[in-house]
């Protein structure tokens, strides 16, 4: 048993009398550690209050199959009040690095502590306060690291058209340049008003009569592969050649992405004299060229837009919190938002219900669940080989829209499954999570919307069910 004079050196009891100070030690328990042995395993429900005497402890989480550890003791220290408090499992295992002593309560014993002595009580709580405000910056933290890594991803997406479109406006400079004085000279001293009307309408976007074209051939082009579209590109590039057009190996791409192919420049040469031939199908290369560039800089600014729109429904800036939302806008904002991490070898497959209404919920919250989810999801096909398949679904189950996220990733280990919900529970290597993620979702669903979220897991496939209720705003 532990003696009066050892606890009242410790800055909490210091204020005890002898009275207060012999009921502790009646009601408590001295245990001492060999270097190794178990104060706590991962997953144990809070039953004991311990005080470290002596010695050194440490706590380690399992992270996969390897036990990483993040914090040590000194003598001092208490453990296991957040845990009694909260009555949540402990996140971590503790052990004994040297030879320690230990005071210990019994969970009930440590109410009653903190009932009959104010002062004990206040050290306490004004510790579990400190560690409540550090959890905060953990997740103020993982927040901002998360909006950093959309930032990023943003910055990636924006940045790809934007250099695309900015290629497009060069390269349509160049054509414009080459076509000012062509068409003055074509028009004034190649052609004569025949050649001039087949010009025209060998450039017109049907591609129609007289060289027989259509919407739906001009675009078969582009499912050529490679090895077909470098052969058509020979064999143009050869006819040009032998005619002696100039700049042929930049002319014969255009001709084939327009699906022009040999029997149409025979058309054209039979309408055409030789001499105004190589002016006429510049001409001609140059007008397809402008027009695809122009297509290729609409697209661009299209994405861009998307982009932008996809940043504010996201973050349902300037609206209220709480309003009916389409939970297929929400979950496509944050896939497109998600989109530089997906398209690295994933395929998503998406399988909406489109006859669902829309619901009330906190719009810019519930897409934080999805971003968590779809992150997590991601995160497990790369644990493989990043090469996967990620399902989302949706439908109507009785009175509640469900939603299912589905990987085919590494998975969940069954006896971790349980615990994925708890703060600061995490799987994820140091540095790459903090356990708050699905905790935040686990709020967000169940207590914010009062909805649920469940989890099914094995090797090869990991499915996320929310539900969330089917009601109208007021």
């Amino acid at each position: 048993m532990i003696d009066t004079d050892t606890l009242c050196q410790l800055p909490y009891f210091a204020e005890l009398s002898k009275q207060q100070l012999d009921w502790l030690t009646k009601h408590g328990n001295q245990i001492t550690l060999s270097p190794g042995d178990l104060l706590v395993s991962e997953g144990d429900s809070p039953e004991y209050f311990y005080i470290l005497l002596k010695g050194e402890l440490q706590s380690t989480q399992n992270i996969g199959e390897e036990e990483i550890g993040f914090a040590s003791y000194k003598p001092g220290h208490f453990l296991g009040e957040m845990h009694i408090a909260l009555e949540s499992a402990h996140v971590s295992s503790v052990r004994a690095l040297v030879h320690c002593q230990l005071f210990e309560l019994k969970k009930g014993v440590f109410f009653q502590m903190m009932a009959m002595f104010p002062s004990v009580k206040h050290f306490i709580v004004s510790k579990m306060e400190q560690h409540f405000h550090a959890a905060q910056g953990i997740q103020y933290h993982e927040k901002l690291v998360g909006l950093g890594t959309l930032a990023a991803g943003l910055a990636h997406e924006l940045n790809n058209p934007a250099v695309a479109g900015n290629r497009a406006a060069e390269h349509l400079r160049n054509h414009l340049e080459r076509l000012q004085p062509l068409r003055t000279d074509v028009q004034t001293t190649l052609l004569s008003d025949l050649q001039l009307d087949v010009i025209s309408r060998a450039t017109a976007p049907l591609f129609s009569d007289p060289f027989e074209k259509s919407v739906q051939e001009s675009t078969e082009s582009f499912l050529l592969d490679p090895l077909e579209r470098s052969d058509q590109e020979d064999r143009i590039l050869s006819w040009l050649a032998a005619r002696g057009i100039n700049h042929c190996w930049e002319l014969a791409p255009t001709l084939v992405e327009a699906n022009l192919h040999i029997d149409w420049l025979d058309r054209v040469a039979a309408r055409v004299d030789a001499e105004s031939l190589p002016g006429v199908l510049t001409w001609i290369g140059s007008t397809l060229a402008v027009n695809r560039l122009l297509s290729e800089i609409q697209h661009c600014t299209t994405r861009i837009s998307e982009m932008v729109s996809a940043v504010k429904e996201y973050s349902y800036m300037d609206q209220a919190p709480l309003q009916e939302v389409d939970i297929h806008e929400g979950i496509n904002c944050t896939l497109l938002m998600l989109g530089h991490k997906i398209k690295r070898g994933i395929t998503l497959f998406c399988e909406y219900d489109q006859r669902l209404p829309r619901i009330c919920v906190y719009g810019s919250a519930l897409n934080q669940v999805w971003t968590n989810i779809i992150d997590n999801a991601i995160d497990a096909i790369d644990a493989i080989d990043g090469q996967g398949q990620l399902w989302i679904r949706t439908m109507r189950e009785d009175e509640c829209v469900l939603v299912e996220i589905i990987d085919n990733g590494s998975g969940i280990p069954p006896e971790i499954q349980s615990r994925i919900f708890e703060p600061f529970f995490t799987i994820k290597g140091v540095g790459q999570g903090t356990g708050l993620g699905l905790s935040t979702s686990y709020r967000i669903v169940v207590e914010i919307h009062q909805g649920s979220i469940r989890v099914t897991s094995k090797p090869g496939k990991t499915c996320f069910q929310v539900r969330l209720p089917l009601k109208q705003c007021a």
